[in-house]
């Protein structure tokens, strides 16, 4: 699952892992340990979690070959990854403006 650590895609990862599918969730803040540890509190202990971005390809290989590696396959993909910056119209940075379509846009595909 991309995305899935909060919103929406903590939910469908809820109800995935509630139904007892194995999660794995990939996401920016994937690397975080307390975030991990409190994650699979709720999720449950087969659930993973690793670091990705999804507009970086390098780290979509990385994710999928991790998960690949420790599961054996990947049978469902879910989509969950996404930003959003509360800014004005106008003001913002091209960088944000960059961030948000390439994660939001291009990141699922």
């Amino acid at each position: 699952m991309t995305g899935g650590l909060t919103w929406i895609g903590f939910v469908e990862a809820k109800a995935l892992a509630d139904n007892d599918i194995r999660v794995a969730i990939g996401a920016w803040r994937g690397g975080d340990t307390a975030m991990y540890a409190d994650m699979r509190s709720v999720l449950g202990e087969d659930t993973a979690m690793r670091p990705l971005n999804v507009w970086d390809e390098r780290s979509v290989n990385a994710f999928c070959k991790s998960v690949r590696d420790e599961a054996g396959s990947i049978d469902i993909l879910v989509n969950a990854a996404g930003i959003c910056l509360h800014q004005t119209a106008t003001g913002h940075s091209l960088s944000d403006r960059k961030n948000v379509l390439e994660t939001n846009l291009t990141g699922p595909f």
